[in-house]
């Protein structure tokens, strides 16, 4: 290769590019010659799809408005991080799946995970299912968690993803107490809830619950160190993990049944 200021660039390269590296000749019709090298271009790589592409495809058989709302998600909340805490198998009760976004990522992201997904709105699992198809580790049913058992057996993990702010205040120690008695000694329990902190992303998220509920949001949101001590007071062992993503102050509290 001709020198740079002395240095020859070839041998400054990892031994995997210099072999692909090659002098062309002055015949070659491109415009080459022995002191111009031209890299080869390397095989077309196909990107794997994003989770928003993902769900964007999974959720194509529902109203647009469904859909759009779907692949919203995937935008303001960091799903992934979660999906990786959550053991890869084992009955999973996900209680107040809405649409059913986090419950179809459960079941299609490990086989080996039976899914559950549990809401009151009849719309909400009508566009849940549409959504799974013939999803076979997956259900869902317009029940709440006091009807696990009956439905689905006894489940390792329950999943709660932004459901307790929607709680009026008095009943979320009553829910906390009733998803710790329906899981085994060890069982899981993952909740996923909006910090108050820092307070601009707090209003954000009223705002955003205003904008999705169309009018006034009825949401009773807690500190961490709230949450926490409910959580402890029921009988769990807890660790918390930030999920600040976008413009919404995620947490995600990882629970286990002493």
């Amino acid at each position: 290769s001709r020198p740079f200021c002395g240095i020859e660039i070839e041998k400054m390269l990892p031994p995997s590019w210099r072999e692909s590296v090659r002098p062309l000749s002055d015949s070659s019709g491109d415009g080459g010659g022995p002191d111009r090298p031209a890299l080869r271009k390397p095989p077309l790589v196909k990107l794997p799809p994003t989770l928003s592409q993902v769900i964007w495809q999974m959720y194509a058989p529902c109203p647009l408005r469904v859909r759009l709302f779907a692949w919203a998600r995937t935008r303001v909340f960091d799903f992934e991080r979660v999906l990786d805490q959550v053991p890869r198998q084992g009955r999973v009760i996900d209680v107040g799946c809405g649409a059913g976004v986090f419950a179809n990522l459960l079941a299609r992201e490990a086989p080996d995970r039976t899914v559950h997904g549990f809401d009151l709105n009849p719309a909400a699992i009508a566009a849940a299912r549409l959504a799974a198809g013939a999803q076979p580790n997956l259900s869902f049913a317009v029940a709440d968690v006091s009807a696990a058992r009956a439905l689905a057996g006894e489940p390792a993990i329950i999943t709660a993803i932004d459901v307790f702010h929607h709680l009026p205040a008095d009943q979320q120690p009553e829910m906390i107490a009733t998803i710790h008695r329906h899981l085994p000694p060890g069982g899981l329990f993952f909740l996923k809830e909006m910090d108050t902190q820092p307070a601009w992303k707090r209003c954000a998220n009223w705002w955003h619950d205003a904008l999705v509920a169309r009018g006034h949001p009825r949401i009773h949101v807690r500190s961490r160190a709230e949450y926490a001590a409910l959580l402890r007071a029921a009988g769990f062992a807890v660790e918390t993990i930030d999920l600040r993503q976008a413009y919404l102050a995620h947490v995600l509290f990882l629970c286990r049944k002493n």
